[in-house]
């Protein structure tokens, strides 16, 4: 590990350990219960306090230290399996009680196979675990190495607790990564850090005493863990806790229980906002969410559109748009980088495409396309944000590059994973005291705030430009009524040498029985070439809740990537691209050659079916060229035919300004009848040298290239 030192933040607070920090606020004066948790559609209640907490994982963390477990040099690990409530925070506290690392993990289904909690026993060589009376059987008898522990209700043994002494620079726990890009890896977590993250927490969100958090993520998730019960005991709030289950179940519940508990603080990633907005309207009656007075949206890339429909449904129940603050955080920073401030509407700003592709970002001009992108907050005083490019140089404002962070919250490193934790170590000539976290995000910088534009890992980069998954995956989404909100996964992958565009992409399970799957596939290759002017080159249509995802809800792309090339997706129905099933040839000999007096629409339809392996007899004219998957550059190069074969001069947008086959037809028609008849051919173009010049420019080159070219030698 490094030994550079890293920005401090000072603590409002002498809390040094989270252990003190309990035992602290245990010995407070009793008050309304600091936690409540909430099951069946809300309506149920159990609460805990801070005395009850304490003297509860006092007996437990004295028969953990009687049965052997010591501070040592080398602290065990514990495993903390329970479902969502109260006792898993009464275990949490016991393991840190007891001197060991603390692990959370999910509560597994007892008819279900421990893969998944066995591989981070095998990662962390995990010997103890705290669980519930009914899984520690099925734990002891998959996991038989590892000691197990179960609350009680019997506290006498408090009495014999030792204190172990704990310092800000132990670790506190190990937070396993969801593992959206990668294998799932054991963060390290000082106590120092997740108290600094509180504290960016309290400050940033402005968490007083009387605020009042609503949580339903899980606790082994950071957003869970960090914002939805360690801040409540940091900042002396109360909060109120719903399973995960009941949001995914009764999403309703959530915005019920808004009103019912006066909440003020709220935290989720981008979906369940966009679920929330989804809502039929006759369910949202006597809704009041008025008491909110902060609502984080983060964990995944945040959608202007998302906060839009949030706002526009939930202003008439008392919502104040101000409250909705979009944010960047990440396991490898304990929970929160950047936030938008409270009482300020989200920052939206619309960038040029063709500068995004360039990694430049420029204020949309009207008439040009644009994607439009939310901040995640300005930055802090406490946290150092940089941009940094491939070549390590500290990018400007307007330039894109991988997101370093550096402050008190940066986690050590993975645990036992050298390799993967030089990630946490880098360093900058400029900043040589400070050790920086390579998020492997992408972002930006603009006009101060922080822009963040995805995964490096997922981006996908065509003909030298670059294009991000999540700017592609809503226009997917919401282009045909059989499509599952927030179910596309855009990933890139290469063929015969070449990069291509795939998606997979999620069906309603309404829609399942009734889906005609080729006018699903039909609209999506429309969106993608109308929309970015892309060549899908393969499309996977699933069932609901089929794409690899994470246990807190993140796309997973390169799992997705890899599953595709495996040929392991359950695919309800994939669409390759010709070229892709090597069928080229035996398509262009099933199709007859024209005779020269065909006409254009004939013609149009031939090229197509040649270019694309469709049969020519299903093509009707009402179709939309995009609907069978052209890019800008086959647009280029039909447009090239077009003025060959008919000795014409065509605009280099007249094949998006006519979209359809009949539509260009007719406009190639128009242009034929009022062309100069002697006007010499012009000579042909190698096309495939022509190519070659395109892929290397941008969209916006092009229509700049074909600009400057002298009036004389254009047809």
């Amino acid at each position: 590990m490094s030994t550079l030192p890293i920005p401090t933040l000072e603590l409002h607070t002498d809390w040094s350990t989270l252990v003190s920090l309990l035992r602290s606020r245990a010995t407070e004066p009793p008050g309304p219960a600091p936690y409540t948790f909430l099951s069946d559609e809300a309506q149920q209640e159990t609460t805990l306090d801070y005395a009850g907490m304490d003297a509860t994982a006092r007996a437990l963390a004295a028969r953990m230290q009687l049965a052997g477990i010591s501070r040592g040099e080398d602290r065990p690990r514990a495993l903390i399996v329970f479902p969502a409530g109260a006792d898993f925070l009464s275990a949490f506290f016991a393991v840190l009680y007891a001197g060991a690392i603390a692990v959370p993990t999910h509560y597994p289904h007892s008819r279900r196979p421990l893969d998944q909690i066995a591989g981070i026993v095998k990662d962390c060589d995990a010997t103890i675990g705290v669980t519930t009376p009914e899984m520690q059987p099925i734990l002891a008898a998959a996991l038989p190495h590892m000691t197990w522990f179960c609350l009680s209700g019997d506290l006498a043994p408090a009495a014999q607790w030792q204190d172990p002494n704990l310092t800000a620079d132990d670790i506190a726990y190990l937070q396993y990564t969801s593992g959206s890009t990668s294998n799932p890896k054991g963060v390290i977590l000082l106590h120092r850090q997740v108290l600094a993250n509180c504290e960016m927490l309290r400050r940033h969100f402005e968490i007083l005493p009387q605020s009042r958090i609503l949580n339903w993520l899980p606790h082994f998730h950071d957003m869970g863990l960090v914002l939805g019960l360690l801040e409540t005991m940091y900042a002396g709030c109360r909060s109120f806790n719903l399973s995960p289950m009941e949001f995914v179940q009764r999403p309703i519940s959530w915005l019920a229980a808004m009103g019912r508990y006066a909440i003020t603080h709220i935290g989720a990633p981008d979906f369940a906002y966009e679920t929330c907005a989804s809502l039929p309207s006759a369910r949202l009656e006597g809704l009041d969410l008025a008491s909110v007075v902060f609502a984080s949206d983060g964990a995944e890339p945040v959608r202007a559109e998302t906060l839009r429909r949030f706002t526009e449904r939930f202003a008439p129940l008392g919502f104040d748009p101000t409250a909705l603050s979009p944010g960047y955080g990440l396991a490898e920073n304990t929970l929160i980088v950047t936030s938008s401030r409270p009482r300020r509407l989200p920052v939206i700003q619309t960038f040029a495409n063709h500068a995004l592709r360039e990694g430049r970002f420029q204020i949309v001009a009207e008439g040009e396309e644009g994607t439009t992108l939310v901040s995640s907050g300005d930055l802090q005083a406490d946290t150092r944000i940089l941009i940094v490019s491939d070549t390590y140089e500290i990018q400007p404002e307007g330039h894109s590059g991988e997101i370093w962070v550096a402050g008190p919250s940066v986690a050590q490193g993975y645990w036992n994973n050298p390799e993967a934790s030089q990630k946490f170590t880098a360093t900058l000539s400029q900043y040589a005291d400070e050790r920086f976290l390579r998020t492997g995000d992408l972002g930006m910088v603009h006009e101060g705030e922080l822009f963040v534009l995805g995964r490096a890992d997922d981006m996908i980069v065509l003909r030298g430009q670059n294009y991000y998954p999540e700017d592609i995956e809503p226009h997917i989404e919401t282009c045909h009524s059989a499509l599952q909100s927030h179910g596309s996964i855009v990933f890139g992958f290469e063929s015969a040498g070449e990069q291509r565009l795939g998606v997979a992409v999620e069906l309603q399970r309404t829609a399942l029985r009734t889906a005609d799957f080729d006018a699903i596939r039909r609209t999506i290759l429309a969106v993608v070439s109308d929309t970015r002017q892309l060549e899908l080159s393969a499309c996977i249509l699933l069932k609901p809740r089929s794409l690899p995802r994470t246990r807190s809800g993140k796309k997973q792309r390169q799992l997705c990537r890899r599953r595709f090339l495996e040929q392991a997706l359950p695919a309800l129905d994939l669409w390759l691209a010709p070229m892709l099933r090597h069928a080229w040839s035996a398509a262009s000999a099933s199709i007859e050659p024209l005779q020269e007096a065909e006409t254009p629409a004939t013609w149009l339809t031939h090229w197509v079916a040649v270019r694309t392996g469709y049969d020519p007899q299903t093509i009707v004219p009402a179709d939309r060229l995009g609907s069978y998957g052209l890019d800008s550059v086959a647009g280029l190069q039909l447009t090239d035919a077009i003025e060959r074969r008919f000795q014409i001069r065509l605009a280099s947008t007249a094949i998006w300004d006519h979209p359809t086959f009949a539509a260009l037809a007719t406009h190639i028609a128009e242009l034929q009848s009022t062309a100069n008849l002697d006007t010499p051919p012009a000579p042909d173009r190698d096309e495939l040298a022509l190519l070659a010049q395109l892929d290397q420019l941008s969209d916006a080159e092009v229509e700049q290239m074909l600009q400057q070219i002298p009036a004389e030698s254009q047809r």
